[in-house]
């Protein structure tokens, strides 16, 4: 949410946090390598089905919500949906290890 550097794309930076290709910037991300640090898929998509119904990093829905977008299929619509942004962003960045060097590390169970 606004790190120093944040969308600075040059050689100076040797470090930097992106979403890219999910959230595509003004330009296109390039890199001489990369490590891709990724959150269980499980425990990613259902903090950013929270995030979405809450706007915050911190809060949680209520059960009752959870229980009602469930019963209407919001929360099923959601998985599929950001499933298939999760394999997007993974095919791409397994398709540039051709290309550099791409390492891959998760964390959580």
């Amino acid at each position: 949410m606004g790190l120093d550097g944040e969308g600075k794309l040059d050689n100076d930076i040797w470090i930097i946090k992106t979403h890219y290709p999910e959230r595509v910037g003004r330009s296109e991300f390039i890199a001489n390598k990369c490590i891709v640090i990724v959150r269980n898929p499980l425990d990613a998509i259902f903090s950013l089905f929270n995030m979405v119904g809450t706007t915050s990093h911190s809060e949680s829905l209520s059960d009752e919500v959870l229980d009602f977008a469930k019963e209407i299929d919001l929360f099923t619509e959601f998985i599929q949906q950001e499933t298939s942004v999760w394999y997007d962003f993974h095919a791409y960045w397994q398709s540039k290890s051709s290309q550099i060097p791409v390492h891959f590390i998760t964390y959580e169970a």
